[in-house]
């Protein structure tokens, strides 16, 4: 009989690890996002807390950095999500991001690349695990943004250190 085919995917927004990076290369190279129906917004999911907040800031602004053992440190860590200078960071380069690329739906605030999250006082208030502090730091970001750009949003993941969902 006949064949009715939707290709509208179910949800909005869907991915997977397969990519073309930004220079070129295929991440897989026999991916072909067609025929995975992965049709839809495409949204900006990169690991992005360095863009944000540069390692060359470190000897500047130690304390736009995690404080891991006692020590402010960028690599193999994350940024302190309680420093409200971290916060307007992200709210600027979100703004700009969707300036730049209107069609976007989010904008990722998602973790580098490592463990190393957090440990100041100010930090263990945002929540009791990195997930938990991740989706505050999102949150906060997010409530300054839909000031100026009310439709669009922040994306995370939740993989490796942040994984365990906050209580």
């Amino acid at each position: 009989g006949d064949i009715d085919v939707d290709t509208s995917p179910d949800f909005e927004y869907r991915s997977t690890f397969f990519f073309v990076h930004p220079w070129g290369k295929v991440s897989h190279p026999y991916f072909d996002e067609g025929s995975w129906g992965m049709d839809g917004t495409r949204v900006h999911m990169p690991h992005n807390y360095e863009n944000i907040v540069p390692y060359s800031l470190l000897d500047e602004h130690p304390e736009y950095f995690a404080l891991v053992n006692g020590e402010r440190t960028a690599r193999g860590a994350q940024i302190c999500f309680s420093n409200p200078e971290v916060v307007a960071r992200a709210v600027r380069a979100a703004r700009s991001h969707f300036d730049n690329n209107p069609a976007q739906l989010m904008f990722s605030l998602s973790a580098n690349d490592t463990a190393g999250f957090c440990e100041c006082p100010g930090c263990k208030k945002l929540g009791e695990n990195p997930a938990g502090q991740t989706i505050s730091f999102c949150n906060a970001v997010v409530r300054e943004l839909r000031k100026t750009h009310p439709t669009k949003s922040v994306a995370t993941i939740a993989y490796f250190v942040t994984m365990d969902a906050p209580t």
